[in-house]
């Protein structure tokens, strides 16, 4: 590649890095992610409330929720929430295996479509070509969609109830330190487990640096949830506002993660070639 008179030949990668990334759209392929991830746990939060359901009764289950969302949520958001819950549990009533074995089945379905999204989007980044049997990627991304989903369930409970928990716990006279301490090595060391098999095994060739990058996205992640946690509490105003900003909040954060997990591999080569000094 000839050198660039506007940028200095040290800085060159980032151009041509930002060149490969750009052959797979990342901004349209982050929103298909972010849209298959939301709709991903729109059913398993039914299959949730399903499940509930079977093991207590549905003024139990409203109660309980009641009392855990109310500790940080604002009062219209808690009587959403609660309208919306006690509607399905209306609905699951007298359904409770069916509902919960067919929203597990349409979250896996949506689910590994936002995995194939990732899939595709590192193919094209690395200009390679799929030629293991469908059999093998498919099985390997059913694998990384159960390894994704719980990553993102255990982020998406903590993005909405995690600051809220911890204060339940430190009222009953828990010591939550080392609670939360040892559940946040706990959900991370998950994340990076899960990102480093995507990234090695994902596509045919392996990205560069897969565990250096699964760490890299993981502390996103990290920086990203926290950010939405600050956030969500801050909606009040009418319960349809504060609603549609939770959701849109949420909407944010999975095309945020979806456009990290595409992109950060490519910016974490280029960093390398530039303090290596080396060229593309």
């Amino acid at each position: 590649m000839p050198s660039l008179p506007l940028l200095p030949t040290r800085l060159e990668p980032i151009v041509t890095e930002a060149r490969r990334v750009s052959r797979t759209d990342p901004f349209l392929m982050s929103a298909a992610i972010a849209y298959n991830v939301f709709f991903a746990l729109i059913p398993l939060a039914f299959a949730a409330v399903a499940g509930l359901s079977m093991l207590a009764s549905g003024t139990d289950v409203l109660n309980w929720l009641e009392s855990l969302v109310a500790q940080g949520l604002s009062p219209d958001i808690v009587e959403f929430l609660s309208e919306s819950v006690n509607e399905s549990l209306e609905a699951v009533a007298g359904m409770g295996t069916f509902v919960v074995g067919v929203s597990l089945l349409v979250a896996l379905w949506s689910g590994s479509r936002a995995i194939y999204a990732v899939q595709k989007s590192l193919r094209l980044i690395e200009d390679v070509e799929e030629r293991r049997a469908y059999w093998h990627t498919r099985g390997l991304g059913i694998l990384f969609t159960f390894g994704a989903g719980v990553a993102l369930i255990i982020a998406y409970i903590i993005l909405l109830f995690g600051g809220w928990v911890i204060e339940i716990l430190d009222r009953a006279g828990l010591d939550v330190a080392p609670v939360t301490t040892i559940s946040g090595l706990v959900i991370a060391m998950w994340a990076i487990g899960t990102l480093f098999a995507i990234y090695r095994w994902g596509i045919a060739v392996s990205v560069p640096r897969p565990l250096v990058s699964a760490v890299t996205v993981t502390a996103e992640l990290v920086l990203v949830t926290w950010l939405g946690a600050i956030l969500v509490p801050t909606f009040g105003g009418g319960g349809t506002v504060a609603a549609l900003g939770t959701v849109g909040i949420i909407l944010v954060w999975s095309y945020v993660v979806g456009f990290m997990v595409i992109v950060t591999p490519t910016a974490v080569s280029t960093i390398e070639m530039i303090i290596r000094g080396s060229r593309p």
